[in-house]
């Protein structure tokens, strides 16, 4: 018997080069915050901020994978084609994606542009 659909139950089976990617993602909307801090922001538990940081395993659920594509200014399936290698064209302006976040995840793309901006100034 098939099971029935459950929204958070669907993951994605992630190859070592799309849990690195994975994991650098983490570590950059991350930042200057401890995993305890950055675990909050996604609701999640700290341990598994740690597993997808360390790439030891867990694949965040769809809810999460979107909380983090709207971190990055991306829409989800974006990221998950940034995860395997890929990119999709969506159609979607930046002004569109940026107009559909909320405030904390616009203050999160922001945090990110910051960051990877002093990296290109090093």
């Amino acid at each position: 018997m098939i099971e029935p659909y459950k929204q958070n139950s669907i993951a994605l089976a992630l190859d070592e080069i799309a849990k690195l990617r994975l994991s650098e993602a983490i570590k950059t909307l991350k930042g200057d915050r401890s995993q305890k801090a950055f675990a909050k922001v996604l609701n999640v538990g700290q341990a598994t901020v740690q597993m997808w940081e360390s790439c030891s395993g867990g694949t965040p659920t769809l809810d999460n994978l979107e909380k983090i594509a709207k971190m990055r200014g991306e829409l989800p399936e974006q990221f998950v084609a940034y995860l395997f290698g890929r990119s999709i064209n969506t159609g979607q302006s930046m002004e569109e994606v940026i107009d559909s976040m909320t405030g904390k995840e616009l203050v999160g793309t922001l945090q990110q542009l910051a960051d990877k901006l002093q990296k290109l100034e090093r």
